[in-house]
Formats: C-alpha cells, sequence, structure tokens
C-alpha cells in the first residue's frame, strides 16, 4: 500500500506508483553507490554535510559509468562469468590487490615498490588507459 498527500487532480495512481519506483530506485542507487566507496552509514545534521555526501556519492556514479562504458569498449569479459562484461565493481576489486610500498633501503634511501601487475590486472589498467610505465622500483 502507497499513500500520498496528493489528490487525485494532483496525480493519479499509476504516477503516485511510477514516483515511488523511482525513489526506490534512487534509494537502491545510494546503497549500491556507498558500498562501491565502502562508506559506513553515515548521519549528517547540517545542510553543507549533507550535499558534500551527495556530492561523492554523484561523483561515485559517474566514475562507475565511466568505468564500465571503457571496460565495455574494449570488450573486457569476466574470467569467472563466461561470455559477460566485467564489471566495474569486479574491475576495481581486482584492482585492490596491487600495493605500493614505501621502505628504506640499506642506504637510508627510501624506494618505492608497486606490486606488478597481473596479465588481467594489466588488461583492466590498459583499458582504463593507466600509463604504468613508471611504476618500476625508484629511489624517492
Amino acid at each position: 500500500m502507497i499513500t500520498t498527500s496528493l489528490d487525485q487532480r494532483t496525480a493519479s495512481t499509476a504516477q503516485v506508483v511510477a514516483h515511488y519506483k523511482a525513489l526506490q530506485s534512487v534509494e537502491r542507487r545510494f546503497r549500491v553507490l556507498k558500498d562501491f566507496l565502502a562508506l559506513r552509514p553515515v548521519f549528517h545534521y547540517t545542510e553543507k554535510r549533507v550535499r558534500g555526501h551527495v556530492a561523492v556519492c554523484v561523483l561515485a556514479a559517474v566514475s562507475e559509468a565511466v568505468i564500465t562504458i571503457d571496460l565495455k569498449a574494449r570488450k573486457l569479459t569476466d574470467p569467472d562469468l563466461e561470455g559477460q562484461h566485467l564489471s566495474a565493481r569486479r574491475a576495481l576489486r581486482e584492482l585492490e590487490r596491487i600495493r605500493m610500498v614505501r621502505f628504506l633501503d640499506a642506504d637510508g634511501n627510501q624506494r618505492q615498490v608497486i606490486t606488478r601487475p597481473s596479465p588481467f590486472q594489466a588488461k583492466i589498467l590498459a583499458a582504463l588507459c593507466v600509463d604504468t610505465s613508471a611504476w618500476r622500483s625508484r629511489v624517492a
């Protein structure tokens, strides 16, 4: 059951149901985005913070859409799901395994080392046009 303060002249039953479904879709999208960003539940009490939170969610949605478009354009498929395009979420999960470590060598120089991407990670990075040529061990 859906209730509304609108009367029949303002919105028909079909319009109220359509708006309710659209609202559910937006709320579902925000839940997905928060999961995509690994955000914990956040409660904001000022308009500035609410606007900032919404801006981060919108930025995440745009980033996810751009990643998805790039992966589809390169026809990258998920190795675990035959014939299915690689999702942005799966690609980012795969890329999370790449690490950068800084340490001091025997001479006291700070060095930076980045995990060598696996072949699959390299395909993802190439599809997203990420230049990895500078990802070599170097003195920082």
